[in-house]
């Protein structure tokens, strides 16, 4: 059973880093063959777009992205 890599992120009014941060993560997956990457992305309480961003990318990647 391969060993899961975690990465927990918080994430605070980061609506315009988000489309360049998750996808940089989520390309980590190609340096950790032996590994599950799993990305724990927390929204604290964001009024910005952040937390649909999110969202969009636990329903792009169910396997990998956690929010």
């Amino acid at each position: 059973m391969p060993k899961k890599f975690s990465i927990v992120v918080p994430v605070y009014q980061n609506e315009s880093n988000l489309h360049h941060t998750v996808p940089r993560l989520l390309d980590l997956q190609e340096n950790l063959p032996d590994f599950i990457l799993e990305l724990v992305l927390v929204d604290d309480g964001s009024t910005d777009g952040s937390l649909a961003i999110l969202e969009h990318y636990a329903e792009l990647h169910p396997s990998a992205v956690r929010s």
